[in-house]
């Protein structure tokens, strides 16, 4: 059951990303992201990893599939 549960989290994940690595944006494969990318999101995308926000703005998240809550929530930086 728990190898199910790991393939339907792997088909959630974004194959690519947008970062800033080196001080340069880029497009990577999600599966190259290290500590220390910052990666860029906007509207519909989907988060390729665990992160620490940095800077937000109206930022909402939808995390039925993952959580069975139907609505979105709102995030912010925490201080």
């Amino acid at each position: 059951k728990s190898h199910a549960v790991m393939n339907s989290l792997k088909s959630m994940m974004p194959s690519q990303c947008n970062v800033v690595r080196d001080g340069m944006p880029r497009r990577i494969p999600a599966s190259e992201l290290v500590i220390g990318d910052i990666v860029l999101l906007k509207g519909g995308d989907r988060v390729p990893a665990d992160l620490r926000l940095i800077q937000t703005s109206g930022l909402k998240v939808e995390s039925s599939s993952l959580t069975g809550e139907p609505d979105a929530f709102e995030m912010s930086v925490a201080h």
